[in-house]
């Protein structure tokens, strides 16, 4: 869940927590003499202070993972998990979709005190967790746990006792549906081609992909996110289907049991966007999507290419019409192909490493090789 998801009070409440482990990382660093019994204990009594019930705070954290999947199962209004206290009585979430259906869940973030089941405290909570759903008239009822060995345990010797409850383990979901364009272009390009609003040459480029691959590429959804913490551009693809009651073609539609299994709350006619295997589209089709990619990279370089003046002193300047790439062209300018340099090319090395001096027309992976070999492997896929 993003933050854009959440309610202001949601919001604030993670904001406190982490609050707490500020206060609780300056506390750790205060110097104690451990000979000192009595400023020994007022130390750990302090850090006691600071955790308060730390529990609370998990708890909530493991609140908005129920509420995102959720949100991904239902249609809800109004929906705010931080507007029940962690402490107060009942379950921990009780809630009402739009159009009227009642869920509740209980959620534990227990891990089993043995390798192979609970403690008998720990089944014990759990079992009172199982009659508090099962006595509810809700129309859902959710079992969250945030432990795999919990839920796998959950699942193998206490089935039973959850009839009528869905077990679901809070964890995100992995899906071969993404490429990262670091895995072909560096830091730098990665970077320029996001400030350069390139979103709309890497969604057409991955389209003719899909389209060369399936015929057309009407439901094909490619999402283009910059991550600025890695500073990496991810590419995710999704197909979108429509729910239905018999298939008649699998690439645009989905049968509505299979839908339920991916969103619970699925009717007839409804859209879903379903994450798609970037795998099944061919390695040819994704090589020239790639390469249309850099040589549009490439060709707009071209028209707004810097001119030089002064080529007795050696600097270039920029085009006064601006360019999409230059941002990322004038970072490594050190080059150009004219009788001008701003660098020599040992100095480019030691400075960049080897491989920017005089990239000449097609710098960029996958252009003019004359083998399969010349792709490497599937990891792409």
């Amino acid at each position: 869940m993003n933050e854009e998801n959440m309610t202001k009070k949601e919001i604030d409440t993670v904001y406190k927590s982490f609050q707490k482990l500020d206060s609780l990382r300056n506390a750790l660093f205060t110097e104690v003499d451990t000979g000192d019994i009595y400023e020994v204990f007022n130390f750990f009594n302090h850090i006691k202070e600071v955790m308060g019930n730390f529990n609370n705070d998990v708890s909530f954290i493991s609140c908005l993972m129920a509420k995102d999947y959720l949100c991904n199962q239902f249609n809800f209004g109004h929906f705010d998990v931080a507007e029940k206290s962690q402490s107060a009585p009942g379950p921990d979430i009780e809630v009402y979709t739009a159009d009227g259906k009642k869920i509740v869940a209980e959620i534990k973030s227990t891990i089993p005190y043995k390798d192979n089941d609970f403690g008998s405290q720990q089944i014990d909570s759990l079992r009172n967790d199982f009659s508090k759903l099962k006595k509810s008239s809700a129309d859902y009822k959710y079992m969250f746990v945030t432990n795999e060995m919990a839920y796998n345990i959950l699942n193998k010797k206490y089935s039973d006792e959850l009839e009528g409850i869905m077990l679901v383990l809070l964890k995100r979901k992995k899906y071969n549906n993404e490429i990262r364009l670091s895995d072909f272009a560096d830091d730098k390009m990665v970077e320029a081609l996001f400030n350069n609003n390139i979103e709309d040459v890497l969604q057409n480029a991955f389209k003719e992909a899909y389209k060369s691959t399936f015929g057309d590429s009407d439901n094909f959804i490619v999402d283009v996110d910059y991550s600025e913490e890695e500073n990496d551009i991810f590419i995710r693809f999704y197909e979108e289907k429509e729910v239905v009651e018999d298939v008649y073609s699998e690439k645009s539609e989905i049968e509505l049991e299979e839908a339920k299994a991916i969103r619970i709350a699925s009717e007839i006619g409804d859209k879903l966007v379903i994450p798609f295997d970037k795998s099944l589209l061919t390695k040819e089709s994704v090589i020239i999507a790639l390469q249309n990619i850099f040589q549009n990279i490439h060709m707009q370089y071209e028209k707004t290419k810097p001119s030089v003046s002064m080529p007795s002193s050696g600097i270039i300047s920029a085009s006064s019409s601006g360019g999409t790439f230059r941002s990322y062209y004038e970072e490594y300018k050190p080059y150009h192909r004219s009788s001008a340099k701003t660098k020599t090319e040992e100095e480019v090395d030691r400075e960049y490493g080897s491989g920017y001096f005089d990239p000449g027309p097609n710098p960029f992976p996958f252009n003019n090789s004359e083998s399969e070999d010349d792709y490497g492997d599937d990891s792409w896929a």
